[in-house]
C-alpha cells in the first residue's frame, strides 16, 4: 500500500488514503505482458476480454503506469489458462 494525500478544502487540509497500485515488481511486468500476448496472438482487445479487465487498463499497465495488483494477476492468469 503506497499512502496519498487528498486535500479537502482548497490544499489546505488533508487526510490520508490508502491507495494500492502495482509497481513493476509485481507478478508479471509490462514487458512480459506484450510478450505474453505476442506469443498467444492476442490483441489488447484479446487480453481485456480473457482476463475481465478493461482495456485501458491493460494498456496503461503495459505503458509501464501503475494499476491495481489484482488487475495484473488477472491479467497474468487469463494468459496462463490460454
Amino acid at each position: 500500500m503506497v499512502f496519498s494525500l487528498a486535500g479537502t478544502n482548497n490544499a489546505t487540509m488533508f487526510v490520508l488514503m490508502q491507495v494500492p497500485i502495482c509497481t513493476k515488481h509485481a507478478s508479471m511486468d509490462e514487458t512480459q505482458s506484450r510478450m505474453g500476448r505476442a506469443a498467444l496472438g492476442w490483441s489488447l482487445d484479446d487480453l481485456a476480454g480473457a482476463s475481465g479487465v478493461s482495456r485501458r487498463t491493460a494498456a496503461r499497465y503495459e505503458a509501464g503506469e501503475n494499476v491495481q495488483p489484482e488487475k495484473v494477476q488477472a491479467m497474468r492468469r487469463a494468459m496462463e489458462a490460454a
